[in-house]
């Protein structure tokens, strides 16, 4: 087996062994007439403007937004990792969704 050969074929395994999975999303509708064109983020206790996007804890993220006369809150969180054996799943909580959401780091593939 030539070297091209066996590089493709260590790619292909490495494809297969990462698996990502779509990341959760939830809505909340939040409309209230008093406050018109905003979101009352309850896990922040704060209000926030209609396009406003804001993270929580926990690596969540939330948007406000608009949809006909209603106001919602959209949460999302990370996508499912999983790796192969040889690979580790890192993450850092200190940065905001999406940097905050688990990462695959694999060995390179080397030429044998």
């Amino acid at each position: 087996m030539t070297a091209g050969v066996k590089m493709a074929l260590q790619v292909a395994a490495l494809a297969v062994a990462l698996t990502l999975v779509t990341p959760a999303l939830w809505y909340e509708e939040v409309t209230d007439p008093e406050h018109p064109g905003t979101c009352w983020v309850r896990a922040l206790s704060v209000r926030v403007s209609d396009g406003a996007t804001l993270d929580l804890p926990e690596c969540i993220g939330v948007s406000c937004y608009r949809s006909g006369d209603k106001m919602f809150l959209e949460y999302y969180s990370c996508a499912i990792v999983n790796a192969g054996p040889e690979c580790t799943i890192q993450m850092d909580m200190t940065k905001p969704n999406p940097d905050c959401c688990p990462k695959p780091v694999c060995p390179s593939p080397t030429n044998q």
